[in-house]
Order: C-alpha cells, then sequence, then structure tokens
C-alpha cells in the first residue's frame, strides 16, 4: 500500500563519486586462479542453498538465450558475446554488467528483467575464465548480491534470504580491517537495506527494524547524513515503524527524509515520502495533515513516476475524500 525505493538500483556516494559496484575492475593474477575457481564455486552455492546451483545456472542460460531481446540490451549482449569469442575478455565483462545494469533499471521492461538470471551467469563464467576473483572479494558479494535479489523476485525465498545473510556476513568481514574502505562499507550498507527490505516485505518487522537501523548506521558514516540514500532508508524505516504503530519513531524518519528530499535538485522522491507522510497522518487519524501532504504531491506532479507511487496518491485521495477504508 505504501511506496517504497528498490535501493539495489540506486547507489552510495563515495569521495564525490556515485559507488556503482557493479563497475569495478580487478586485475588477473595466475597465481590465485584455482584459488579463485573453487571461491566462485563456494560463493555460488552459498546463495543458492546447496549443490543446485549450476543446473539452476545452465537452466536459466537455456531459457533466457530463447527470450526476444530489445535494443539496447540485445546489442549490449551481443557485443559482449563477441568480444568474448575474440578473447577480448574484460571489454564482454564491462559490456556485461552495463547490460545488467539496463536490465536492473526500475523504469526496464519485464522482458528485459527477465534477463538479469542469464546476465549475472554470463558474467559470473566470464569471471570464472579469468580467475580474478577471491572468495571475500567485493565483487563476489556484489553479484551474490544480484542474484539474491532475482532469487527473491522469483519467490525463491531460502535461496534469497541466505545470499542476503552471506553477502552482510563477507562484507562485515571486508569492512574489519585495518585499512578503511569505502566501497566495503558502501557495499555492506547496500546488503544490509537489502535483507531488511527482504523482511519487510515478509511482514517480519523486528527483523526488518534490525537490519535497515544498521543500515541507516552504516550510511551516515559512509556517505554522510544528508546523503539522499540515507532519506531512501529512513523512509523505509519510517514504512516498518507505521506498520509496526510506532507513530512517533515512522514520524520522525519521514520527517527527516522529506526534509533531504526538498533540498536536492531532483525532487523525485519527495513525491514518495509525501504519500507515505499522508498516510501516516492517516494512520493517527489526522485528516488535514493528510490532505496537506496530498496538495503537496499534486504540486510535484511533473516529476510522478512510476505505477506504484500513481497508485498511491490515487489511494490517498480516494481515502481522504472518503472512498475507502484506510
Amino acid at each position: 500500500q505504501y511506496s517504497t525505493t528498490y535501493s539495489s538500483s540506486t547507489f552510495y556516494k563515495v569521495n564525490g563519486n556515485l559507488y556503482n559496484p557493479l563497475h569495478r575492475r580487478h586485475t588477473n593474477t595466475a597465481a590465485n586462479a584455482n584459488r579463485s575457481s573453487r571461491a566462485w564455486i563456494y560463493a555460488a552455492c552459498l546463495v543458492l542453498a546447496g549443490g543446485a546451483g549450476l543446473a539452476y545456472y545452465r537452466r536459466k542460460v537455456e531459457i533466457a538465450r530463447e527470450l526476444l531481446m530489445s535494443k539496447p540490451l540485445k546489442e549490449r549482449i551481443l557485443t559482449a558475446q563477441n568480444e568474448i569469442k575474440n578473447g577480448n575478455y574484460r571489454e564482454g565483462y564491462k559490456l556485461y554488467h552495463a547490460a545488467l545494469e539496463i536490465s536492473s533499471c526500475p523504469q526496464s521492461r519485464p522482458a528485459d528483467k527477465n534477463k538479469q538470471a542469464f546476465i549475472t551467469d554470463q558474467i559470473a563464467n566470464l569471471a570464472f575464465m579469468m580467475g580474478n576473483y577471491v572468495e571475500d572479494d567485493n565483487a563476489i558479494i556484489e553479484i551474490s548480491l544480484k542474484l539474491s535479489n532475482i532469487y527473491e523476485s522469483k519467490g525463491m525465498n531460502k535461496a534469497a534470504e541466505i545470499g542476503y545473510r552471506w553477502c552482510i556476513t563477507t562484507a562485515e568481514k571486508n569492512c574489519n580491517g585495518l585499512e578503511y574502505s569505502p566501497d566495503s562499507n558502501a557495499l555492506l550498507g547496500m546488503t544490509q537495506e537489502s535483507l531488511g527490505m527482504y523482511y519487510y516485505r515478509r511482514q517480519n518487522l523486528t527483523k526488518a527494524k534490525e537490519f535497515l537501523e544498521s543500515a541507516l548506521t552504516t550510511a551516515k558514516r559512509t556517505i554522510g547524513s544528508d546523503n539522499s540514500q540515507v532519506a531512501v532508508i529512513r523512509n523505509h524505516l519510517s514504512l516498518v515503524y507505521l506498520e509496526s504503530k510506532d507513530y512517533e519513531a515512522a514520524e520522525a524518519h519521514i520527517k527527516l527524509a522529506i526534509e533531504n528530499g526538498k533540498s536536492q535538485d531532483d525532487k523525485s522522491q519527495l513525491a514518495v515520502y509525501l504519500v507515505n507522510y499522508g498516510f501516516l497522518h492517516l494512520k493517527k487519524g489526522d485528516m488535514t495533515e493528510a490532505t496537506k501532504c496530498l496538495a503537496q504531491v499534486k504540486e510535484l506532479k511533473e516529476v510522478h513516476s512510476g505505477q506504484e507511487l500513481n497508485q498511491n496518491i490515487k489511494k490517498l485521495e480516494m481515502t481522504i475524500n472518503g472512498e475507502l477504508n484506510e
């Protein structure tokens, strides 16, 4: 009923730049090739909760090959395949990552989203060939996090939960080193937020609070309290506290999210926060304040995007007008 922001498609800002973990580069060394191959198999099996992982990969590859592919995704994939055939593994690797970003975009078509498993499988196979990963490398966590997102969307909840937890445990280990790593900490925040929202979607509110509060702490430490991604996490926490009937905590988080949204040049998230604040006021029985939130949302009409948001704006308005029961 409420509007969320899917955090996997929004990346942390580290040292002034957007941290997109799927565009990292890795160096290849022959010395760790055998160990790296074993590490990838181990990590993949953890995400898949057992030896069914490789069979699942092969099945997804065959299914995805039969899908009709649209531009520019089709072009990226075909070009990547040609680069690999010509021995240009790194170029193919980068093109597959670009294709994965296209398929992961919230605005992408369902047919493109269905190619995520195929593309991720190709990235994993290519990484295996190049032998440039170690078990606790951030790139392994990034791929595993993407896989977990895919498994959750396909209803493979147990595999998704195991994958999210493995990502958090491994990211935490990387953050405990002697040298502070902004990349590792940003990735930890992403994994914590992903698992928190996984639990929220399954109404396990206690665990959702735990991991989203951890994500908030990590994000504030890594990217600062004024970053827009921190506001996204606060919005998610507000939803959890709203469902828990802790209206005071819910309001504290959503007000800070709204304040942040107003300060951003891009107002696209502000409408989401205002709609959720309107629903919070309705829960509290404050029709006047809910109506004010709706009026502010309508003033932002030019930045409205997404079916979920528009549906929730309509629900908020209908509830205020007495056409729906909250």
